[in-house]
């Protein structure tokens, strides 16, 4: 090492000029050794504490918002990075709002909106369907994925509250091909979130058929949300998809989802490594892309859904998210309940403190 090299320069310099003064050389080259064992633990203890450093596991957890930063500055592809005040509305909107089932629709030409068209082409008057009156025309995001990728449970983790558990609005099990058709959930009548069939060795040609009509027609339809396994990466079927969206010119965004199947040390190489050798990179239109877990398992919360949550409103035309009000959902019972307990205990709180406060004055 260099100093340890300097160091021992210097010694023998300082030896050899204080014989002559009398001084005893025995102990300067004693103190000298020792000075340099010293020295060459020092530098030992410092070597270790730079290979720890490099080999260490992350002390924070590395999950969506974590790498939707990370990725903000090293990938070309866009990435959403979210403020504090954007969360909090994005959390209060979703929070706040009505969630139904509006339709679950096999044919596209039962579809309202599709169905007026296609009375509108026939020349007919009435398009004369179950579904014209149900409600007013919103736009429309789209969930699309391979079988078992997990959209519905992505669906219900969207549009739950985030200080409970995820509430089952799309049923979900674990054999794959269990979303029949497609599904329109209203969300606070501000738009509809879609679900979708998976697609791939257990989809079924009528629903490949009847997904890529809604893609390639539907006019309420904003954005396309293709959701990949993070674990996996791409496949064939999600490459062919993709291909087949730029050539339709529909606009769509990219969601890793099951992110916790990579250990939390190996995360981020993981996904540099998934990112780089995909096709993402050489597509026609740049995907914005998310970082998600849908479910609470190892990250023992559910993460990144804000981020895709603000995305979905961004792309429905709602950009002043701090004003916007959807139709609210009625409290269940318990929630009331709950309410009232909270309620009552401030109360309780606050009257103790002011008799104590009282005693203390008399």
């Amino acid at each position: 090492m260099k100093e340890l090299y300097l160091f021992r320069h210097a010694a023998r310099s300082v030896t050899s000029s204080n014989v002559s003064r009398g001084l005893d050389p025995n102990k300067i080259r004693s103190w000298l050794d020792n000075s340099s064992d010293h020295l060459q633990e020092t530098s030992s203890a410092i070597s270790e504490i730079h290979r720890k450093s490099k080999t260490s596991k992350p002390t924070s957890p590395i999950d969506g918002p974590y790498l939707n930063n990370y990725f903000a500055n090293k990938s070309d592809l866009p990435v959403s990075v979210l403020t504090s005040m954007d969360r909090g509305n994005v959390s209060r909107i979703i929070n706040d709002s009505e969630i139904r089932l509006d339709w679950s629709i096999y044919d596209l030409n039962k579809l309202p909106g599709e169905d007026r068209r296609a009375a509108a082409e026939a020349g007919l008057d009435q398009p004369g369907t179950s579904h014209e009156n149900k409600g007013q025309l919103l736009p429309e995001v789209i969930l699309l994925g391979r079988c078992n990728v997990g959209k519905s449970s992505l669906v219900n983790a969207l549009m739950s509250n985030n200080k409970q558990s995820a509430t089952t609005y799309a049923k979900v099990k674990q054999s794959a091909g269990y979303t029949p058709c497609l599904n329109f959930y209203n969300v606070g009548g501000l738009f509809r979130l879609v679900d979708s069939p998976g697609y791939g060795v257990k989809g079924k040609p009528w629903q490949g058929e009847l997904t890529m009509r809604y893609l390639a027609e539907r006019r309420e339809l904003k954005n396309c949300f293709l959701i990949l396994n993070g674990d996996l990466g791409l496949n064939k079927y999600d490459e062919l998809i993709l291909e087949a969206l730029v050539e339709m010119g529909v606009q769509f965004d990219i969601i890793f989802n099951k992110i916790d199947k990579i250990k939390n040390e190996s995360r981020i190489q993981h996904y540099e490594e998934l990112i780089s050798r995909s096709i993402l990179n050489d597509l026609k239109i740049k995907p914005r892309m998310y970082f998600a877990n849908s479910i609470e398992n190892d990250l023992k919360q559910r993460t990144g859904i804000n981020e895709i949550r603000y995305g979905i409103l961004q792309s429905c035309g709602y950009s002043d998210l701090q004003t916007l009000k959807p139709r609210r959902r009625r409290k269940t019972i318990n929630e009331t309940i709950e309410k009232i307990k909270e309620k009552n205990a401030r109360k309780s709180l606050k009257a103790q403190a002011k008799a104590n406060l009282q005693h203390d004055i008399h």
